[in-house]
């Protein structure tokens, strides 16, 4: 996906470094609750296929800026992982 400046690249293993530096960032842990190397298991289940969702980089000029992730939430129930519950 692009845009003016704007690309999203599906996150490789040669990522986890970048990764693992951000996850030790305040502003990441936020909203990261588990730590780095826990995080990091979570990301190679992704890369490896163990996971369903998407990891994205998003690069804008070229320089990775952000992460981004996507899923399919279950059809029932709701994920006991998310802080509250949709509308």
């Amino acid at each position: 996906m692009t845009g003016p400046g704007l690309t999203f690249v599906p996150v490789t293993a040669a990522d986890l470094p970048l990764l693992a530096a951000w996850m030790d960032q305040p502003h990441w842990r936020e909203w990261w609750s588990a730590d780095v190397e826990t995080e990091l298991g979570y990301l190679r289940d992704i890369i490896e296929g163990r996971d369903s969702t998407r990891a994205f980089l998003f690069h804008l000029d070229g320089q990775p800026t952000g992460y981004i992730q996507s899923g399919v939430l279950p059809t029932r129930g709701w994920s006991p992982g998310c802080p509250t519950r949709p509308g």
